[in-house]
């Protein structure tokens, strides 16, 4: 009568490749995952001219954790240590818009994506987290709390790159009203999107 609640009459656990980093690519393998296992569904079907008897779903592991929207809630805190930002950043890749923060100097709000960590790189004090301090025909590099990263892709608010406007020594921030509204607000959606939020 719920939703996710039914009964369980086919299962198939699978683990995600390291390759698969972002929602779009772990989108794109689940969903060959899921096709492999409904066409073993089916043929169990065929074979014995009945669905697999269900088993009651259990709550012992079961999480919940509510919707995010990258508008609201895909603000950077540079106070996190390298490996967070990464897999924050990673998080609110394609197909979603992008985890986002501001430019100083430049007055702007932009989106990060492509992200990778830098291991081999110092470990920057947090005060220099978020500046620019070396630019290939790639990306940028950014220190951080720990480490650094590797940025591939910077969009402007209407989508468009971003990354040839970027100089040596500009430093990415989040305000305090950005991480706040983040923090204290939670979405709710409906067939037609976003229904309303609650702060």
């Amino acid at each position: 009568e719920g939703i996710d609640t039914g009964d369980i009459i086919y299962s198939k656990e699978f683990i995600f490749p390291e390759s698969a980093k972002s929602p779009l690519e772990r989108q794109i393998y689940s969903r060959e995952i899921a096709l492999v296992a409904f066409n073993d569904l089916i043929e169990l079907f065929i074979k014995n001219g009945t669905l697999p008897k269900g088993r009651m779903q259990s709550d012992h592991q079961s999480t919940y954790f509510p919707r995010l929207n990258s508008n609201v809630h895909g603000c950077i805190n540079w106070s996190w240590t390298a490996i967070d930002i990464e897999r924050f950043i990673q998080a609110f890749d394609d197909p979603y818009d992008g985890a986002f923060t501001r430019l100083c100097n430049h007055s702007i709000k932009v989106r990060l994506k492509k992200v990778r960590r830098i291991s081999s790189e110092y470990e920057y004090h947090p005060f220099q987290s978020g500046i620019i301090y070396r630019i290939n025909e790639e990306g940028l590099f950014i220190c951080t709390n720990r480490g650094a990263l590797f940025i591939g892709e910077v969009l402007d608010e209407e989508g468009n790159s971003y990354l040839k406007a970027l100089n040596l020594g500009d430093r990415f921030y989040s305000t305090e009203e950005d991480l706040s509204r983040a923090l204290s607000t939670r979405v709710f959606y409906s067939p037609s999107g976003m229904q309303k939020s609650k702060s």
